[in-house]
């Protein structure tokens, strides 16, 4: 289709009554896109989904005119290595210095959301992703297409307490996933007051899970527990057991 088939296709949208559109595939910012928008109906909201390696000044501009505009950007990693393991030929310092260049606007922060697909490749920087985007402050992160996710980032035991005695949330299922360690006494204590129906242990040591189960034993019964052969040729073992509440 060439522009005027696709903005004429666009505005008959919205005399049927279809007022959003979503625009991705390829690098959306690459297709004529500012002239579709610009000659398209003002009551069709846009949602570009876009690589973010290319961000230039008269596309903020038409950001920063148009509210109806909601930019999704994808990224997938800060390294460059691993990112083009995902995506092949991205300069992920170029992608994320477009994405601050966004953030400059506050009101653009509004609208941006930065989608993460977590896979092997990946995992691992799964918080420092959502680091960089609380330092960012940009509020909106996708994590494998969930958006109705909140993310927090710091100690158990001081954000739990605060989510349920500020914010009032009582939690249907915890999962738990500590070092080998094991969970301190503050966060077993938590769990024990506000009693989830189910809490899923995640362990990479049996020893202090076992010593973990027995104090929630008084409220909660062991459903079905797992063990995944993480550490291959070693003693270690890594165990996944769900509780449920008695």
């Amino acid at each position: 289709m060439n522009i005027d088939e696709i903005v004429n296709f666009l505005n008959e949208l919205t005399k049927k009554g279809i007022y959003k559109v979503s625009i991705g595939g390829g690098e959306p910012f690459l297709k004529n896109l500012e002239e579709i928008i610009k000659r398209t109906s003002s009551k069709m909201k846009f949602s570009i989904t876009t690589n973010g390696s290319i961000v230039r000044d008269q596309f903020i501009k038409l950001f920063l005119n148009n509210k109806n505009i909601k930019i999704t950007i994808s990224l997938d990693s800060l390294e460059n290595e691993k990112s083009n393991l995902i995506r092949k030929n991205i300069d992920v310092n170029k992608v994320i210095e477009n994405i601050k260049k966004l953030c400059e606007h506050e009101e653009l922060r509004e609208r941006l959301s930065i989608r993460t697909t977590i896979s092997t490749i990946n995992y691992k920087e799964a918080y420092d992703i959502i680091r960089f985007c609380e330092d960012n402050k940009i509020k909106n992160l996708k994590i494998n297409q969930i958006e109705n996710i909140k993310f927090y980032s710091g100690d158990v035991e001081k954000i739990l307490p605060e989510l349920i005695n500020t914010e009032k949330i009582k939690p249907d299922v915890v999962f738990v996933d500590p070092p080998r360690k094991g969970l301190d006494n503050k966060t077993i204590e938590i769990l024990n007051k506000t009693k989830p129906e189910q809490v899923i242990y995640i362990s990479c040591n049996p020893a202090t899970m076992v010593r973990d189960l027995q104090k929630l034993e008084n409220d909660y019964i062991i459903k079905e527990i797992q063990p995944v052969d993480m550490f291959p040729y070693t003693s270690h073992v890594e165990c996944v057991c769900v509780l449920k509440l008695k």
